[in-house]
């Protein structure tokens, strides 16, 4: 009877409810990722979504969000259109943190993980301008800064030699940025100084581009840079001019991973340093391992670290492609009590004494902080000299004495000096020069210097006394 009583509205042909018990969201499609952009109110614009159910006209939807637990409710009461057509706008802004699984649902229902209710997932990518910096003394600067809703991971290259295993939660922003030693702008800070911009600066220049069917998202943004004429306070800056570098900013996410890769262009085609300050608000996800070159391992990083700041210089030549860098590296500075004393050796190659080895040693601590020194190693080896008479410690009377001695140097020796005096140096390598004596003792030293321009020396000392009569100085020890 029950059965019956439920049934007879339907075998009557009364209508359906208008409400839909099935719905799908077909845009955006699965898996895309949107951009939105406060600065810009154009490209903040709110995000379609269209979709199908088995609900009327005349039925109502809620669209919401859920993720895990919780279900936000993006858009309330959607009027359903003929043939229970789907047709919306939300507002990205509302997206809940991390992302979610978009849904439309009978209005007022809150239950919304059943099969019957299908969408996409939806990640949003979030342009947020930072507030400008100061251009006074040492500071400048001013960013511009993308992350992902929520938790989302930044990922960046990998330092040459460090193997990183997982990312960084947040984005790096850039602090500060010398152009040739002087406090530099970015656009970020450019505002309040619009009036006494240079001709044509039109600050940052954004470009978002959305594949379809993957749903990436890649941010390109380009920012030149000026400088402050004088040191005055950003309030009474006389003027700004170029400083002759761009910084191009390639953003790529995928679904809740974004990479970042910075590159300092030079716009003058002329050689330029540039100083750059990140500061990286966020906390390590996964430790990292370091790699040494003579083995060892130093160990893990620990799980979490804090955020810190630090400065990485890159310097290059320009050229026709002017001056690149990529990435800016996230150089994390801390203190490190502890001291690792080590040594090792190296192979330097056979190249006939006419080339120098550049070596360049970098010690790495527990904090990610790093320390090069470079040394340079000359294979080539020094002049060979030795001195065959007088002996060492040998005493005379008389007024000078003769030096003889032997070198020799696989590249050749150019020159030996005795005392100072150039010596006549034989085919055989062997000189001899007369040098004078003082009372006391005389330390005499010859040094021999090759084509290279090494030296090698060698030194003995020689007494001198005066007892008696005249000194004759073709008999040493004795007297006329």
């Amino acid at each position: 009877m029950l059965v019956a009583t439920v049934l007879a509205p339907l075998l009557a042909g009364a209508p359906l409810p208008a409400d839909p018990s099935t719905t799908r969201i077909v845009a955006p499609v699965a898996g895309a990722v949107r951009l939105d952009d406060r600065s810009r109110p154009a490209a903040a614009r709110p995000l379609l979504v269209r979709g199908r159910s088995d609900g009327r006209a005349g039925g109502t939807i809620d669209v919401v969000c859920v993720a895990g637990p919780r279900t936000a409710v993006l858009r309330r009461a959607v009027p359903l259109r003929a043939g229970g057509r789907i047709r919306t706008a939300i507002a990205l802004s509302r997206v809940p943190v991390g992302g979610c699984d978009l849904r439309a649902v009978p209005a007022g229902l809150r239950e919304a993980t059943g099969e019957q209710f299908r969408g996409p997932r939806l990640v949003v990518v979030r342009y947020e301008p930072a507030r400008p910096v100061p251009a006074a003394g040492d500071e400048g600067g001013g960013s511009d800064r993308f992350r992902v809703a929520g938790d989302g991971v930044v990922v960046r290259e990998a330092e040459r030699g460090i193997d990183v295993a997982g990312g960084w939660r947040g984005a790096a922003r850039i602090a500060a940025v010398r152009v040739d030693g002087r406090p530099a702008l970015l656009p970020g800070a450019v505002p309040r100084l619009r009036g006494r911009a240079p001709r044509g600066f039109a600050g940052v220049d954004a470009h978002a581009e959305v594949a379809p069917r993957s749903g990436r998202v890649t941010v390109t943004t380009v920012s030149p840079l000026a400088r402050c004429d004088g040191d005055a306070a950003l309030g009474g800056c006389g003027r700004l001019a170029e400083a002759g570098v761009r910084l191009e900013r390639t953003v790529t996410v995928t679904g809740a991973t974004a990479d970042v890769r910075d590159r300092w262009v030079a716009t003058d085609q002329r050689p330029h340093r540039v100083e750059v300050s990140v500061v990286h608000p966020a906390t390590m996800l996964v430790a990292p391992t370091w790699w040494q070159p003579h083995g060892g391992d130093p160990g893990p990083l620990p799980g979490i670290l804090p955020a810190r700041a630090g400065t990485v210089v890159a310097v290059g030549a320009s050229g026709a492609a002017g001056l690149g860098v990529a990435p800016v590296p996230t150089r994390l500075t801390g203190r490190g009590p502890a001291t690792i004393v080590d040594e090792t050796s190296i192979d330097v190659p056979a190249t006939g004494g006419a080339a120098l080895h550049r070596v360049l040693a970098v010690a790495v601590d527990r904090e990610r902080a790093a320390s090069a020194a470079r040394v340079v190693v000359d294979p080539a080896s020094a002049p060979r000299i030795a001195i065959d008479a007088p002996a060492d410690g040998t005493v005379s009377r008389a007024s000078s004495i003769t030096v003889r001695g032997r070198a020799d140097d696989p590249d050749g020796v150019a020159q030996v000096r005795v005392a100072g005096r150039v010596a006549r140096l034989g085919r055989d390598g062997r000189f001899a020069v007369r040098v004078p004596l003082h009372d006391g003792a005389n330390p005499i030293a010859a040094v021999a210097t090759d084509r290279r321009g090494d030296t090698g020396a060698a030194q003995v000392s020689v007494g001198r006394i005066f007892v008696g009569g005249r000194p004759d100085p073709e008999r040493p020890g004795g007297s006329a």
